[in-house]
């Protein structure tokens, strides 16, 4: 069971992916004004978090999966047998309101822009997306380790080795960035081994993260909130709420007993 989390940048909700047990994901969406954890959508398959995305409101995810079936509920369409797609659903459901099978949109994600109007080729045309209108814009994904950090104010270290010239996927890299915590004063360091390697958490990935040099060999994900409160995610399954400098656990949610109970998303995650 591994964990990964994105932080929605206008809104206090966190939407958290799941792997395990097997080949079974779960979508949570983690309120931390209410301090709850939602769950919602089950999906035997697979599910690609770092290319993924949330809105800025928290409402809204934009994910990248690969189903045997296809999604169902796909606007009353179905796409060809085990495809990957990208889809647009409302958290922490996986109901595709809009979903389409561009190879080069799901090969490194899409994620939403300010830019209403902005919609990437390869992307659903404005009639299926009709319910982001005024709100978001669609863009694709530029090869880039960590994409979903990067958008969220990480930067690259200093020792971060760069893109070698013939690594125009960005695979091979072992990437190292950081993000200074809110209010300064101590900083959050990730450093992650390239795709090409032994296997770790989702997509193959064994990130390690490091706050002011001090290694957290229990977590697999964690990022600031706007309060400057480390938010964690565990080894053994646990999404933690910890204050910045002493990292003491504020708050504690455990989904290390959480089994697939798959089941339809509701009404009005069913439209936009």
């Amino acid at each position: 069971m591994r964990l990964f989390a994105i932080l929605a940048t206008g809104r206090p909700v966190v939407a958290v992916f799941r792997k395990g047990p097997r080949d079974w994901w779960w979508v949570g969406r983690w309120d931390l004004e209410r301090q709850i954890v939602e769950p919602g959508a089950w999906l035997k398959g697979t599910l690609y978090p770092w290319r993924s995305d949330v809105s800025a409101d928290g409402e809204l995810l934009l994910y990248v999966a690969a189903k045997d079936s296809g999604p169902a509920g796909f606007l009353g369409r179905e796409l060809f047998a085990h495809t990957t797609y990208v889809a647009v659903s409302k958290l922490p459901w996986l109901y595709a309101l809009a979903a389409w099978g561009d190879a080069a949109s799901s090969a490194h994600g899409c994620h939403f822009v300010a830019d209403p109007a902005t919609l990437e080729p390869g992307a659903p045309g404005h009639g299926e997306v009709s319910g982001l209108a005024g709100r978001y814009g669609i863009a694709r994904t530029a090869p880039e380790q960590r994409a979903v950090e990067r958008r969220r104010g990480w930067t690259e270290d200093k020792l971060c080795p760069p893109r070698k010239a013939d690594d125009v996927d960005d695979h091979d890299r072992r990437v190292m960035v950081s993000r200074l915590r809110p209010g300064g004063g101590v900083r959050l360091t990730l450093e992650d081994k390239s795709w090409i390697g032994p296997p770790g958490g989702p997509e193959g990935r064994t990130p390690a993260y490091r706050v002011n040099g001090r290694a957290m060999t229990d977590v697999v994900w964690a990022d600031w909130d706007t309060r400057g409160r480390l938010l964690v995610a565990t080894r053994s399954g646990h999404l933690q709420v910890r204050r910045g400098d002493t990292l003491h656990v504020l708050e504690d949610h455990d989904l290390s007993a959480t089994v697939p109970a798959p089941r339809e998303a509701p009404k009005q995650a069913q439209r936009w």
